[in-house]
Parts: structure tokens; sequence; C-alpha cells
């Protein structure tokens, strides 16, 4: 019996890992304290209209990918996204001159050719075309209640004064408008580009408003990208349902992540997707699937603080290591926003958070340890101790980390799971470093913010550690 119990928990180590997680999701489920689920359930039409949305996504992603023989769904579509702002900012000379639904026309038709020139199936385009015609009617005959914010908290004051206004200035105008006048000095537009575009394809006749139903489609998303990982069909479920309820189970999360115009959520899921697939991409051989993915990849780059740092640094690592001259597409995007900035905002300071702040001084007080706040290491660690799941998540990581290193496990998703685990330990030493030598006395609460940037890559470093020591188990 003993032997029994001791093999099923082997083969089930993943799901007794997480299941605190989703048993505190349950008990605030009991409760009536999950802010969306209350929401779905109060407003059936809106539910239907999300699932409606969440389908045409779904078909446009496996569409594009089985066209263009991409690797994963959410890759293809996270492609289509991006192609918008690339196509924009590339050409921006150009492009400046035109308002953003005229572009937006165009690159669909750009995408229509493409996709012919792929020789899709014309009956499949034509479906396609057809469901995202039924979808906008649907979205354009429920918008009054698709637009309803009653009962509807905003958490976070930067997103009417500062997120909002950047996507509407993008929709409303374009992308150079936004540019010349942007809020956050040098702060790049990607984001906020997508928030618009989202908006554009779901409710083109409309002027830019808050709409729930484009954040909350962001749960789908998320659901794509489980679904194209290699796990086991038991491990993407118990994914899906751990990863959705960590974040439906904290009215704080669902809001930074499914339900606001703030950026956590398109970083992390737009982020973690590339850093999954980079092993499939690093060979150095041209061409042209790997330098696309690069470019994609390198639109990061004008995302946020940290992840941009972190994405150069990885396309460096790909450089240098394997000798990939297909990440040099990505630099691309390092070259023409300086210069845009040189010849369109020459007295705006490159980088948001400088402020005028000498660079070299600030790593010369961290070489010589000199003015340092090391008090706010404290005040950090505080911080993210007062989100209990976060903390239990952490714990997972660090376990995982910890056990591979100490053990020298060897796993099938080995270049994965260092790469996972590089980039989370390298956003906590930058958040880390901002507060000790910089931001001293300013801001300490958004270090936990900063470090939901790689909520997802967590997440996945946890499921590919523990189905690899299931798979271990069974093999025992």
């Amino acid at each position: 019996m003993l032997i029994m119990i001791k093999l099923f928990i082997k083969k089930n180590l993943l799901l007794f890992a997480v299941s605190p997680i989703i048993i505190n999701f349950l008990i605030n489920l009991f409760k009536g304290k999950i802010v969306l689920i209350n929401y779905f359930i109060n407003n059936k039409i809106v539910l239907i209209v999300f699932i409606l949305n969440s389908y045409f996504y779904y078909s446009l992603s496996l569409k594009i990918k089985n066209s263009l023989k991409i690797r994963s769904k959410f890759l293809a579509l996270t492609y289509f996204l991006t192609s918008f702002y690339i196509i924009d900012y590339i050409f921006f000379p150009i492009t400046k001159y035109f308002s953003s639904k005229l572009l937006f026309n165009f690159v669909i038709l750009l995408w229509f050719i493409l996709l012919l020139v792929k020789k899709t199936k014309l009956k499949i385009l034509l479906n396609l075309t057809f469901l995202y015609f039924f979808t906008e009617f649907i979205n354009y005959v429920t918008f009054d209640k698709l637009k309803s914010l009653s009962n509807y908290v905003e958490l976070n004051t930067d997103v009417p004064v500062q997120w909002y206004q950047l996507a509407n200035m993008i929709y409303s105008n374009n992308l150079y408008y936004a540019f010349s006048n942007n809020l956050i000095d040098g702060h790049g537009l990607y984001l906020s580009y997508v928030q618009s575009l989202l908006f554009r394809l779901n409710f083109y006749f409309f002027e830019f408003q808050f709409i729930r139903l484009n954040s909350n489609l962001l749960i789908f998303f998320c659901l794509i990208f489980i679904s194209d990982l290699e796990l086991s069909t038991r491990n993407k479920l118990i994914f899906s349902a751990t990863f959705v309820t960590f974040i439906l189970n904290s009215d704080w999360l669902n809001y930074l992540f499914f339900d606001s115009l703030m950026l956590e959520g398109l970083v992390s899921i737009f982020f973690v997707e590339y850093i999954n697939n980079i092993k499939k991409y690093k060979n150095n051989s041209l061409n042209l699937n790997s330098t696309i993915f690069y470019l994609c990849f390198s639109a990061l780059f004008l995302s946020k603080q940290f992840v941009s740092l972190i994405t150069l640094l990885l396309l460096v690592f790909v450089f240098i290591r394997y000798k990939n001259l297909n990440v040099l597409g990505g630099v691309i995007f390092l070259v023409i926003d300086y210069l845009y900035k040189k010849i369109y905002t020459p007295t705006v300071d490159s980088f948001e958070y400088l402020k005028g702040t000498n660079p070299i001084e600030l790593a010369l007080d961290l070489i010589k340890l000199r003015n340092l706040e090391l008090g706010n290491i404290i005040k950090i660690i505080n911080q993210l101790f007062l989100d209990k799941p976060f903390i239990y998540l952490l714990g997972l990581v660090f376990t995982s980390i910890i056990f591979k290193l100490v053990f020298k496990i060897n796993m099938s998703k080995n270049f994965e799971f260092n790469v996972l685990s590089f980039v989370i330990i390298i956003n906590f030493i930058f958040i880390f470093l901002l507060f000790i030598v910089w931001w001293k006395d300013h801001g300490i609460q958004s270090s936990y913010r900063y470090s939901l940037n790689m909520l997802l890559c967590k997440f996945l470093l946890v499921f590919y550690f523990f189905e690899n020591l299931e798979n271990k188990f069974s093999l025992e």
C-alpha cells in the first residue's frame, strides 16, 4: 500500500506542487470573490461574445501557422500582431503621413496577398473572412453592452493618464503622432500599438475606448500559448488551470494581466513565446524564417524596462554563441529607434527613466560600492511577500533551479530551462540594482510589478522541471 502511495505521488508531483494555488482559488470562488468570473456570470452576452472572438483568433492563428509553416499557433498570432508595428515603424518616414486606419487596411491587404501567394486555399480564406465579418458584426450590435464599465474599478492611476492616452493617440492619429508626443520620454510604443490594434480588429467602426473584452482575450491567448507547448496533454490542462486561476484569484493580478490597459499581460506572453522558441531558431544558417523570428522578437526592445534589455542580452548571446547572423535582422530596431529619436525628438532622453542622470556615474557608484541604498533589498523582499501565492510560486521556481544544479538533472528541455532560469534571475538582479543604485527613495512598490513581467516564464520553468521529474520516475 505504501509503495502504491509513493508511486502515485511520483506520477503526480506536478499536480501536488501546484494544488495549493488551485485550492486557494476554489476557496475564493465559492466565496464569490473572483471579479472576472462574477463579471461573466452577470453578463452572459459578454461571455458569448468573448467565446466568439476567441474562436476567431484561434482560427486566424491556425490558418497562418499552417499556411506559413510556423512552428506554433501563438507564434503565428504574435507575428500577425507584430507585423503592423514593424511595417509602421520601419517605414516611419512614409507611414507618418497616413492615418492608423489606412495603414491597418494596407497591412490586412498584404496579409491576404501573402496567404494567397503561399497557396492557401481560397475557400479557407473566404471562411476566415466571413468569420471575421460575422464577429465584427456581433461586436458592433453588442457594443453598448460591451463598453459598459459598471462596477469596474480602475486600480492604477497610470492607466487613464498614460496607457489609455498612448493607445488612443496611435488609434486616433498614428504611431508617429504618439512617438512625437510621447507621454513618457523615450518609452517604447510597441505594446500600446498592439492594444490599439486589437481595438481596431475588434471594433473597426468605433472611436477608441477601453473595452474589457480586448483585455479579457489575453486569457485565451495564454491558453493558445499553453496548447502549443511540448508538454503532455494532462500537464497542459494543469498548466492552463493553474495559471488562469493564479491570475484570477488576485484582483490586482487580474487587473494587470486580463482586465485593463496595463502592459504586463502582453509583455509577459510575447516574451515567453519568443524565449520558448529560441532553440528552434538558433541554427547559424541564414534563412528567412529565422530572420523574421528575430526581427519580431526584437520589437520587444521597444516594450518595457528590463524586458527590453534582457531581449538585447539574449540576442547578443545567440549571435556570439551560435554565430547566428539571422539575429542581425533584429538590430534594425535598435538602429532605426536611435535614428528616429535623434531626428524627430532630439531633445528627449533616449531612456525614459534616466532624466538627465549620468549612467556612467551610476555604474561607478555600483563598482565602488558608494551611494548605495542596500536597505532597499529588504524592502523589495517585503513587497514580494505581500503576495503569498506569488511567494509560493517563487519557492517552486528556485527549488527547481537549485535541484537541477545540485543534482545535475538532465532534461529534455535543458536549453529552454537554462534560458528561463537566466531571464528570471537577471530580471531580479536588475530590479534590485534599480532600487539600490538609482531609485533609492522612489516607487519601491513597483518592484513587485517588474517581477511580474516574467510571470509566465516562472510557470513554464516549473512545469518543464516537474514534468521531467515525472517522466524519470515513470521509467523507474
